[in-house]
């Protein structure tokens, strides 16, 4: 029936109960039988004298078959049974006719041929059922055996079920496959390649740069031959791998460059082959191209946002955070309001089924595109988010709480109060920007923290200062400078937090650099940074601004802008800072402030005017800094002068920016 591709729930289901019987005395033999054997093993080494366990680390082989098969089942039926009910899925067995299948080809792995064994595996991950660890373990030795036999479909199907079924092989294994993967590389055509690839990223392992090229190279010459989901599948799984060492937490290990991406997107943009894919495909594919960091063409973008838009209805959670994930860090194209509101409503009709991951990606990115949700959207993800709080991990509770205060969003005392336990439970795993993403947060949602976790914080981060980034810096030492705490009479600390800035300068925004000059005035004169930092500091800001500020009010006021001052909050003018100040101010060659009572007096006109305001700055836009910047995306309407009704395609705006892409209008920015 697999075979002619026809199938029939009651053929199918009178086959399984006519071998049911056979099957199980199959099973019951095979049981007897390496019963029989470990009996006979201990009492001949119990009469040698020697102990009746193998020495730690070594492990009994299994049995072999001596003869052709076990009441009647040999490997040639045995494969063939599982190949076919793996094919046409018309009918699965219950769980005790599984459970004797894996027994009796246990018994007969050794004598499988390779069409055999990856028969059988086939079979068993088709049909959804995991055969014991130590099945698995003889069945990859079986086929170590006879990997020189193995064709294209035998190589593929195999390591496509061993991913189906979550056992990962040893690395000497995986660097076998792969030399024989190598070796049969011109004989993988577009659905080998679907399932080798998808099935290496489900199993963590990147082969040698060699030939991940060669892979690719295939890839290439049969990319007109992919379907739709097989382009997906493809993409999405050479974009899930984890970054290398040094590279950003959201690119991907394996880069297939860009040649082969132009040939993506060449057989992919035809409106046959993108209507084709769902809206988790669509949203996967825009994802994937933001992990590699290449922004395709505006054409292309436009046409994939509208059709993610399209499909964002039946879009899974997942599907959700993928989409406006890659948005966020592909920078272009912004979407509109109309856009926004589409996801939204999508995302409140799923909040319930949202995980950790999906949770803490959509929040981060509705933050860093400036998408307002509603308030109901808002409380049914921190409902959800009450339950799954135990199952994030560091990364996942940082950005969920920065997006959260990004967001201007303060939960119930009880819900901060479950989020500060989870994370003093967590608290030695946090690494990296979780330090920057976590004090950010719960200090923007003014979210008291005790004496003791507060001093494990700092001893913790301390040691782990070499992983943040200077924006991550920046995000810290805000937050840090919100709490009094006895902790900033530690010189010491202040010092290493100082001289880690001198290398991650270059990683610093414009945002990161004013969070961390209005959090050191803040802190007060008893650890005021070192002349070089200070010099770091001018630097970075100058070449970060868009646009030389005129007059001293436009440098406060892209100040305020830069590290997010709400209406009313008051820039904290201390002599550190006024002298800080100044020397920026001369380094762009601005009149002496004396001369109209100095910046304290400028500050307060500043401070009123924006209070007046609601924070708009009536000074030059690039002088107004990124979150200024941030009011563009959410409404066409709202957009500047320049910006015109042709700008608006498909419900995206195309704004002129003076650097390309935006700049981070949030703190969990940082990690896009």
């Amino acid at each position: 029936m697999a075979v002619l591709g026809v199938s029939s729930v009651e053929l199918t289901t009178a086959i399984l109960r006519a071998a049911a019987d056979s099957l199980q005395q199959a099973a019951a033999e095979v049981q007897a039988a390496v019963a029989g054997d470990a009996a006979t093993t201990s009492d001949a080494v119990q009469q040698a004298g020697a102990p009746s366990s193998p020495p730690a680390g070594v492990k009994q082989q299994a049995p072999t078959a001596a003869g052709v098969g076990v009441c009647g089942w040999g490997p040639s039926e045995l494969a063939s049974m599982m190949w076919g009910l793996g094919t046409i899925q018309s009918c699965r067995p219950d769980h005790q006719w599984l459970e004797d299948m894996a027994t009796v080809s246990g018994y007969l792995l050794s004598r499988c041929q390779s069409s055999q064994l990856w028969g059988v595996i086939w079979g068993f991950s088709r049909l959804g059922h995991s055969p014991p660890e130590p099945w698995l373990a003889s069945w990859t030795a079986a086929a170590q055996q006879q990997l020189d036999a193995f064709n294209a479909d035998a190589l593929s199907h195999s390591i496509w079920a061993l991913a189906d079924l979550q056992y990962t092989p040893d690395r000497l294994w995986l660097r076998a496959f792969c030399g024989m993967l190598a070796h049969r590389i011109r004989s993988l055509m577009a659905g080998h390649l679907a399932m080798v690839l998808p099935a290496l990223s489900s199993l963590g392992y990147k082969p040698r740069a060699e030939l991940c090229r060669t892979i690719i190279a295939q890839a290439r010459r049969n990319i007109h031959t992919f379907k739709p989901s097989q382009l997906c599948s493809v993409l999405l799984a050479l974009a899930s791998y984890p970054p290398d060492v040094g590279a950003p937490a959201s690119t991907s290990g394996w880069h297939p460059g860009r040649l082969f991406l132009f040939d993506f997107i060449s057989h992919s943009s035809p409106a046959p082959v993108m209507k084709a894919w769902s809206g988790d495909q669509a949203s996967q594919v825009l994802w994937a191209f933001s992990r590699f960091r290449y922004v395709p063409d505006k054409s292309y973008l436009r046409a994939l946002t509208a059709h993610i838009q399209a499909q964002l209805p039946a879009c899974s959670p997942d599907g959700l955070a993928m989409s406006l994930w890659g948005l966020a860090a592909l920078k272009q194209p912004l979407p509109s309001r109309a856009w926004g509101d589409a996801w939204c409503a999508a995302a409140e009709a799923v909040a319930d089924q949202f995980g950790p991951q999906s949770l803490a990606h959509g929040l981060s990115a509705m933050a860093a595109l400036n998408i307002r949700p509603t308030q109901s959207l808002m409380e049914a993800l921190t409902r959800t988010a009450s339950g799954c709080l135990t199952g994030c991990s560091c990364m996942e509770l940082g950005l969920l709480i920065a997006a959260l205060s990004d967001q201007h969003w303060r939960p119930s005392d009880a819900w901060m109060q479950a989020f500060v336990s989870q994370v003093s439970q967590q608290l030695p795993a946090f690494e990296n920007e979780d330090w920057g993403l976590l004090l950010y947060g719960l200090a923007s949602l003014a979210q008291p923290l005790s004496p003791t976790l507060l001093g494990r914080l700092c001893s913790e981060v301390k040691s782990k200062l070499w992983g943040l980034s200077g924006e991550g810096l920046g995000l810290l030492v805000w937050g840090i400078a919100q709490y009094d705490y006895d902790m900033r009479k530690s010189d010491e600390w202040w010092s290493a937090v100082f001289k880690e800035f001198d290398s991650k300068w270059e990683s610093t925004t414009l945002r990161g650099c004013a969070l961390a000059v209005v959090g050191l005035s803040q802190v007060g004169p008893r650890h005021l940074p070192p002349g070089h930092w200070e010099a770091g500091f001018i630097n970075r800001y100058k070449a970060l601004t868009p646009t030389k500020p005129r007059t001293w009010p436009e440098l406060l006021m892209g100040l305020r802008a830069a590290a997010g001052l709400e209406p009313g909050e008051q820039l904290l003018i201390t002599p550190w800072m006024n002298q800080l100040l100044l020397q920026l101010g001369r380094s762009w060659n601005l009149p002496d402030p004396h001369d109209t009572g100095g910046l304290a007096a400028i500050n307060i006109q500043v401070a009123a005017t924006a209070a007046v305001s609601g924070g708009a700055a009536d000074v030059d836009a690039g002088a107004a800094s990124s979150a200024a910047v941030s009011l563009q995306l959410s409404d066409p309407a709202s957009t500047p002068g320049s910006v015109t009704a042709s700008d608006v395609v498909d419900g995206f705006v195309e704004l002129p920016f003076a650097h390309d892409g935006v700049e981070p209008t949030s703190a969990t920015a940082v990690l896009l």
